[in-house]
């Protein structure tokens, strides 16, 4: 990411897909065009949720970020497919389906909003482009070299000192 700027990609995703949602669940249009919509912002969702994982995490955890989120994903869609078939088994209608999908998608963007809010007011996390560009105006590497570096210098100097206690004194 050159610009910073994934949490307004999803948002702006988000937006897409509500107005999409819209368009299948109260207009008579045709639904290849909301469909397309809708492909749009899920091809850009996932992706940029899944690179966000290793700005919020320490290196050492991506494994289990990873797992927790495929885990959160798989349950979603288990859940999310049973939920939407009792719904509209009991209205004998997709409307309704449609209708909890749009509400969804609100708290969604709600969510984002105060992601983005919080970022902008804390360390700015997610936004790797102001942090490779206020390191570099100081001359320094991105965070993300800095806390290699950190814990390469840690393991390096762990290291070092065990291999100094097992050297006999000459």
């Amino acid at each position: 990411d050159k610009t910073g700027g994934q949490l307004y990609v999803c948002l702006v995703a988000g937006a897409v897909s509500l107005f999409a949602y819209y368009m299948l669940t109260y207009t008579l249009t045709d639904p290849v065009v909301p469909i397309l919509l809708l492909s749009l912002a899920e091809s850009c969702v996932p992706t940029i949720l899944m690179a966000l994982i290793p700005l919020s995490v320490d290196k050492s955890s991506y494994g289990f970020a990873f797992g927790i989120a495929e885990i959160f994903d798989a349950v979603g869609s288990i859940g999310g497919n049973i939920l939407m078939g009792y719904i509209r088994d009991s209205t004998q209608t997709y409307r309704e389906c449609m209708i909890f999908i749009i509400v969804l998608n609100v708290i969604c963007m709600i969510l984002v909003v105060a992601l983005i809010v919080r970022d902008e007011k804390t360390e700015k996390v997610f936004n790797v482009a102001w942090h490779q560009l206020a390191l570099k105006k100081k001359g320094r590497g991105t965070h993300v070299e800095k806390r290699r570096q950190r814990k390469s210098f840690k393991h390096k100097r762990g290291r070092s000192d065990k291999r100094e206690k097992r050297r006999p004194n000459l």
